[in-house]
């Protein structure tokens, strides 16, 4: 594009429009020339403009937070798999360095401290479903001046693949029956914790051990966790290296540490 701008700059600054001492097909010549120019250059920064346009969309939609045709967003979504595509078999099995453990014994009741702590920290409960046949699956929210916070808390046996898109279900029907529309255009802050008694399932060892940890979206923050009801370890798992929320991250894991451990004082 500034080739052909400089060319046609070039092409004026030699022969000017005064081509009265200039060959008749020579002048037609130099004219045709500019004229050519004059509409690649029209046709460069239409191309320009568009392209600029097509990347920006696509740019917004690579990194928006990931809805589906409903429109409701989908917090349990690739929250496993690294780069949304599945895993070569040799990678199935990592070293545990995407989730922060804490260890509790077995009469720290946990699961009872991060609901009684929901309840003295300002949060209801909403609504509550069964899990598979497994468990209950319970959320909890909290509204505060332009944001609204959700806490989850679900319980199964053992978490397979399939469980990621009934959990969404579940946040489909929170979202559509306990958030109105002002709510759903404040930024969110979701936190779920999966109480699990195995947690040898490939899903599982994906959202603990995944190599880039979990991605957050503007004004849509997710915290993920697992307990594991067997060893008694809090696995929350890492935020995304690369993520530009890494101090929402650390104020959502103080939060649901600070549930755990029953202390309501911040």
């Amino acid at each position: 594009m500034c080739i052909v701008g400089i060319t046609m700059i070039a092409l004026f600054l030699a022969h000017g429009t005064n081509l009265d001492n200039k060959p008749i097909v020579y002048g037609m010549y130099v004219w045709m020339t500019i004229d050519a120019l004059e509409r690649i250059y029209v046709v460069i920064v239409i191309g320009y403009i568009i392209t600029r346009i097509y990347y920006a969309v696509i740019y917004n939609r690579s990194f928006r937070y990931y809805a589906g045709r409903d429109k409701i967003w989908k917090p349990f979504s690739f929250i496993g798999q690294d780069y949304y595509l599945n895993w070569p078999k040799e990678l199935k099995t990592l070293p545990r360095n995407c989730a922060s453990v804490y260890q509790y014994e077995e009469n720290d009741n946990v699961k009872e401290n991060i609901k009684n702590s929901c309840a003295s920290d300002g949060y209801e409960k909403v609504c509550e479903f069964d899990f598979s046949g497994q468990g209950k699956v319970i959320f909890y929210k909290k509204t505060e001046i332009s944001e609204v916070h959700i806490l989850c808390i679900a319980e199964t046996e053992i978490l397979k693949d399939e469980h990621t898109k009934q959990l969404n279900d579940f946040f489909g029907e929170l979202w559509k029956d306990n958030l109105d529309e002002e709510e759903k255009k404040q930024p969110i802050y979701f936190t779920f914790v999966i109480f699990c008694r195995r947690t040898d399932s490939l899903l599982a060892k994906q959202i603990l051990e995944e190599a880039n940890g979990l991605l957050m979206y503007r004004n849509r923050y997710r915290l993920g966790a697992i307990f594991n009801e067997k060893s008694g370890e809090l696995n929350i798992k890492q935020v995304s290296p690369k993520s530009h929320y890494k101090n929402i991250y650390r104020k959502m894991s103080g939060e649901l540490r600070r549930f755990a451990g029953g202390d309501t004082e911040i």
